[in-house]
């Protein structure tokens, strides 16, 4: 793959693995490549891959949950279908109505919330793992060198993955890439690169 990028992947860190693309070794100095390289082995260190593989079940649960109760909400009558007199059927249908715009309300935000529980989640794991490189190779500056080549390249990775994008140094596609912290970076699975960048540089001397 002539895109530069890494992954660390495994169920827990005796059973793990780190690799790169043909790219990141042939377009990154030896101590930039070192520096990725310590990032990734960070991860498995710190039980990432096993702790993000977690959440991604966790969150897909959710999300499960969610679209079989509203197929099953959605089953039964809408508030108001049962009629009674007088004053009950006046707080019955006030009390259905309430429960039928809570209902809608979870079944709506849950998947919403999973996903950004794992995204957050998968943000600061990147912050811990840049912190670790450093403290493994003390070379903060070639790490942030090397983040700013992969994401300035223009090779286009040759398999795309949604659901792997967090296991990534980067976002492999380079149209997700957030450079700033904004609107959007609510939804991406890694931190600003010029947070990480900025981060890095202050780490320099020390």
């Amino acid at each position: 793959d002539p895109a530069p990028n890494a992954m660390a992947t495994g169920r827990d860190p005796e059973h793990a693995l780190v690799a790169i693309t043909t790219g990141l070794r042939t377009k990154l100095k030896r101590d930039e490549l070192q520096a990725v390289i310590a990032h990734e082995i960070a991860h498995i260190k710190n039980s990432d891959t096993g702790l993000m593989m977690m959440v991604a079940v966790y969150a897909g649960l959710i999300v499960w949950v969610s679209d079989l109760g509203e197929r099953l909400f959605l089953q039964k009558n809408c508030p108001g279908g049962r009629h009674q007199g007088g004053r009950s059927r006046g707080s019955g249908s006030a009390l259905q109505l309430i429960l039928f715009v809570v209902t809608l309300c979870l079944i709506w935000l849950a998947p919403i919330i999973s996903k950004l529980l794992q995204l957050a989640i998968s943000r600061q794991r990147e912050y811990l793992a840049d912190a670790a490189a450093v403290k493994y190779c003390r070379n903060p500056g070639a790490l942030a060198e090397a983040l700013k080549k992969i994401s300035l390249d223009t090779d286009t990775p040759s398999r795309k993955n949604r659901a792997l994008e967090h296991l990534y140094i980067i976002n492999p596609d380079p149209k997700l890439r957030l450079e700033r912290p904004d609107w959007d970076s609510l939804w991406s699975t890694h931190p600003p690169l010029i947070e990480r960048i900025k981060r890095l540089r202050a780490l320099e001397g020390q």
